[in-house]
């Protein structure tokens, strides 16, 4: 007498082999989503730094103290910061220059922070801050 179908040993002995046949491919992929998220910190992290400096030599940077710390956020990343003058504020040199514009060596550390990710690094640049709020007041002294 013939039988139709599998037997219940059958279709557990054939799902035991598809399990052991997709956990190398499970493990692929999950690597491959890894690589990913690493992919795109790295290269979403120059841009937030580049953006972080940019904020923080901004307008308001005049109103900042040369030696401070906080933190803001960009697009979901956390940035902590921190500003060290490396030398004493001077008149910036040439002649235009020289009466409006102060100009000191600054440090700026950065860490940026996205869920586990952490990265920090150190810039040190030419900060320059105007004396006066506008063209106006400049001229107003020459007077």
């Amino acid at each position: 007498m013939g039988r139709d179908g599998f037997s219940v040993i059958e279709a557990l002995a054939a799902t035991a082999l598809l399990a052991l046949a997709l956990i190398p491919i499970y493990d692929m992929l999950s690597a491959l989503h890894d690589a990913s998220e690493r992919l795109e910190r790295a290269t979403q992290t120059p841009f937030v730094e580049a953006t972080a400096l940019t904020l923080l030599a901004g307008p308001d940077a005049r109103n900042t103290p040369r030696e401070a710390r906080g933190e803001f956020s960009i697009n979901g990343w956390r940035v902590e910061w921190e500003r060290r003058a490396l030398s004493p504020i001077e008149p910036a040199g040439g002649v235009y220059g020289n009466d409006m514009i102060d100009i000191q060596l600054e440090e700026v550390e950065l860490t940026l922070i996205l869920d586990d990710y952490r990265r920090t690094s150190r810039h040190r640049r030419i900060a320059w801050t105007p004396r006066y709020d506008d063209l106006d007041s400049f001229l107003e002294t020459l007077q």
